[in-house]
């Protein structure tokens, strides 16, 4: 976006790592900014490889072993079975001024110490037992590599909107700045399939979510947990959940849906990070105003006739891919179309415009209704 101030010569930035309520934006003469330099050939085409957004069996599974490795070790030392406990320690002692810490000990274990009780090949097939070859040696480069492992102390930590999915991954916008998407691809599967197939919720879901490199891509730790401290799960009020969508429209238009930490991938980028805000320690007042809790599903009367006429017309119509396609090749939940008003009041939109959205977030159509409140009728 052209977000030029002339009578400043200045250019607004975001630090998408800072909460922008509290002071998380500056703004910076073009002749103080450097490009940044491009990402190298050979990152290019090392990327993990995704599909359907979701990383390779083989990349997924060795995500999925470093986490459960780290949990284990942080378990015996806390002496704790509680996921937000050990994930908080996790991340808090990551990396130490001592040079000790929970990256240390885990890249001795994983590095070592395994290899002493284990051959590598015991090591690979209980790392992957379809394709075992080659996949330890994916464990050591990820320990070593800061574009992996040795670079998770540079990581996005906070509550996001799970807001859809596509080719490369899920979209999760944060809390406490709708400004930014990120791309997260998934382990097993795609991260909004497996979280819609556990809430079924009705409208953009807000989960605490960490955020990881891996080479040349973003996945998330596997401890997710709800932004309420119960087992409810907040979703976005129908206002909001429009906004989101309008964010995420945006966002793919201007290019920039981040998909990779980029300072990783360039010569000279920081591995600094930010500090870690444990879970649960953070207010987010100004979100939670805007989110509710799973509504109960509403009864519905029986179809009338007219709409009853609308739905056997249907297969007439050509089908319509639905992505991102769930494990069985059936469509998840996140699948679905929305149709999501302009706004809810008569002031604001007078036409009752209601515009519909596909599970990527980008708009197919729009309709108005006769009403506010659209009919069965008018949606069929």
């Amino acid at each position: 976006a052209d977000l030029w101030d002339k009578s400043t010569e200045r250019y607004p930035v975001d630090l998408d790592l800072y909460d922008p309520r509290k002071g998380g934006a500056i703004s910076v003469k073009a002749t103080n900014m450097v490009k940044e330099p491009p990402v190298s050939a050979e990152n290019e085409e090392s990327r993990a490889p995704v599909d359907k957004g979701v990383l390779s069996e083989q990349h997924g599974r060795a995500v999925s072993f470093v986490c459960s490795s780290m949990r284990q070790s942080v378990a015996n030392t806390v002496k704790s079975t509680d996921p937000k406990k050990i994930a908080n320690f996790c991340w808090m002692f990551w990396r130490t001024p001592n040079n000790k810490g929970v990256y240390p000990s885990l890249s001795k274990y994983l590095l070592d110490d395994i290899t002493k009780d284990n051959t590598v090949d015991e090591i690979e097939k209980q790392l992957n037992p379809t394709q075992p070859k080659g996949s330890y040696d994916l464990i050591r480069n990820a320990m070593t590599s800061t574009r992996a492992v040795r670079g998770w102390n540079v990581r996005v930590t906070g509550e996001f909107w799970i807001i859809g999915g596509n080719s490369d991954g899920t979209l999760v916008i944060p809390t406490c700045n709708t400004r930014t998407v990120y791309c997260v691809a998934g382990l097993r599967l795609p991260l909004a399939v497996q979280i819609m197939q556990q809430t079924k919720c009705p409208r953009p879901p807000k989960f605490n979510l960490t955020l990881l490199p891996w080479f040349g891509r973003l996945v998330h730790d596997p401890f997710i947990s709800t932004t309420s401290g119960t087992d409810r799960v907040e979703v976005a009020s129908p206002l909001l959940t429009s906004q989101l969508m309008q964010s995420s429209r945006l966002a793919e238009a201007e290019g920039r849906i981040i998909k990779s930490l980029a300072q990783l991938e360039v010569p000279g980028g920081s591995t600094d990070g930010v500090p870690f805000v444990p879970f649960g320690t953070a207010a987010s007042s100004a979100t939670s105003a805007a989110s509710e809790q799973v509504p109960p599903a509403e009864k519905q009367e029986p179809a009338t006739e007219a709409e009853r006429a609308l739905i056997d017309n249907v297969p007439d119509f050509e089908p319509f891919e639905l992505t991102p396609p769930g494990p069985d090749g059936r469509p998840p939940p996140m699948a679905a179309w929305n149709f999501i008003r302009k706004s809810e009041s008569e002031e604001d939109n007078p036409n009752h415009d209601i515009f519909i959205i596909n599970a990527a977030g980008q708009q197919i159509d729009r309709m108005k209704s006769k009403d506010m409140d659209p009919t069965a009728g008018e949606i069929l």
